[in-house]
């Protein structure tokens, strides 16, 4: 009997020994598929500053695949030519937003409050072109011609700037506003406009139209790009909802830098109006665009910021040049940290 009770104990707590290493090894691989807390589920809303196209690539494979891997219930929404993220932002329509970093900062030196989690565009991707035939290849070969500007848009700082770092003034050419269409300036309306290089420029090589390029980098502007944003108060309040997000679009950006075709596919997908081979043709010129040195996708560069603020200030922008509590870049960090 005394036998049979041993017997009996023993089976017992081997059974409870199996139990607990089931029960390590499944608590370890959950910790391993997830760095951060995913348990619960939550949603929120990012609204786009522009209409759905190459641009939006990484946000949408973001949506497609990883957003539900992260437990995150993600709706994009995308912009239009009068869609304006910070008021829907600041309005509380969407919990995240993108725009360019100048009015990023520009919002927040009139008291918006905004942070900035991640960086879109290590750099801004603004250039300015010209048809080849007008052999327009610097900044002061715009005086005495006609120069399109884009008032308002994301262009139109870093236009600025570039005047100002030239010495040259507006009313030595004339200004045309422009629309983003390309239209007029194949008709010659104008000589030169504000552009994205990876993307008026492939439209013009798709027609065989030869042009030149003036690259602001070139000549010392250099603004950030694009950025990711939300309230300072939502951020505080929902660290692991926002945690989800940068995961997410982190996971959706490094997925399409390293896979083109793919990330173009799945475009095609979210908006059936995707033009295949022009926005693949956009997205691998958009590369160095996109990826830092070490070839890892929103991160802060804070040279970069330094000389977006620094211009900023000179142009009477801002005058707080104080920007780094407007940043928090944890998110990213703690996304790499457990991708190593």
């Amino acid at each position: 009997m005394k036998n049979q009770t041993k017997t009996s104990f023993l089976t017992k707590m081997k059974k409870l020994r199996l139990i607990s290493f089931v029960l390590i090894a499944f608590l370890i691989t959950t910790s391993c598929n997830s760095s951060y807390s995913t348990a619960k589920k939550e949603s929120a809303s990012l609204r786009f500053d522009w209409f759905t196209s190459m641009t939006f690539s990484g946000e949408v494979w973001g949506y497609n695949e990883f957003a539900k891997k992260n437990n995150l219930d993600l709706k994009l929404e995308p912009g239009s030519e009068t869609t304006d993220p910070l008021k829907l932002v600041i309005a509380g329509s969407n919990e995240f937003g993108c725009i360019s970093a100048e009015k990023f900062l520009a919002a927040n030196e009139k008291g918006a409050d905004l942070v900035a989690i991640g960086v879109i565009n290590q750099i801004s991707p603004t250039v300015f072109i010209s048809k080849k035939e007008k052999n327009i290849t610097t900044p002061k070969d715009w005086i005495g011609k006609r120069v399109g500007i884009l008032p308002g848009g994301a262009t139109e700082y870093v236009y600025r700037s570039l005047l100002r770092k030239e010495g040259i003034i507006s009313t030595q050419f004339k200004e045309v506003t422009v629309s983003f269409d390309l239209a007029t300036f194949i008709a010659d309306s104008y000589d030169v406009r504000p552009a994205f290089i990876y993307d008026e420029p492939v439209s013009l090589e798709s027609q065989n139209i030869a042009y030149n390029l003036i690259e602001p980098k070139e000549y010392g502007v250099n603004y950030v790009g694009r950025v990711y944003f939300a309230k300072r108060d939502f951020v505080k309040n929902n660290p692991e909802l926002v945690q989800k997000f940068i995961n997410t679009m982190a996971d959706g950006w490094n997925a399409s830098m390293a896979n083109p075709e793919e990330a173009i596919n799945n475009l095609k997908k979210f908006e059936p109006k995707t033009d295949l081979n022009r926005d693949l043709a956009s997205l691998k010129k958009a590369k160095p665009y996109y990826v830092d040195a070490n070839g890892k996708t929103l991160t802060f560069n804070y040279a970069f910021w330094d000389a977006t603020v620094n211009e900023l200030s000179e142009l009477g922008i801002i005058k707080n040049k104080n920007y780094k509590d407007s940043i928090d870049e944890r998110f990213v960090n703690n996304y790499y940290s457990s991708h190593k």
